[in-house]
């Protein structure tokens, strides 16, 4: 190889290490996203994304949903046929789109995304898209 192209890849390569450097100090692992939908004409849909901050130790998560009758209602995640863990609650006043966040707290595994009414019944599901990497959940 010669010099001048040696000093070339040198510098890519501190570059690409200096970008995953960056990226690891973010403390994402992975981007899980749901896309949750409602009963077949029910018109209840929207989307969930629950995240692991390295950093923290800890998850953070938001839901939006749109054309929910006004009441209270709850974002949860589950893992296969497990009970719901539930992760935030709100209230819906039956306009336009309503949801909850939050963050700092600890859940189990999970590959499905809920929309619980007050009676715990499965309004809306979604199971989750994982992008980036895997806390093995």
């Amino acid at each position: 190889m010669s010099a001048s192209l040696n000093k070339k890849v040198s510098g890519w390569l501190g570059a690409s290490a200096l970008v995953v450097g960056c990226w690891a100090q973010a403390g994402h692992l992975a981007n899980n996203t749901a896309e949750l939908n409602g009963v077949e004409g029910s018109g209840i849909g929207g989307q969930a994304m629950v995240n692991f901050v390295s950093g923290n130790g800890s998850w953070t998560a938001e839901a939006q949903v749109r054309g929910l009758q006004p009441g209270a209602y709850s974002f949860a995640v589950r893992l296969g046929a497990s009970a719901p863990e539930t992760v935030c609650t709100f209230m819906a006043d039956g306009r336009g789109s309503n949801g909850c966040s939050n963050t700092g707290f600890d859940i189990g595994g999970f590959g499905e995304g809920l929309i619980l009414d007050d009676n715990g019944n499965v309004i809306a599901s979604g199971s989750f898209d994982r992008n980036g990497g895997n806390r093995n959940h």
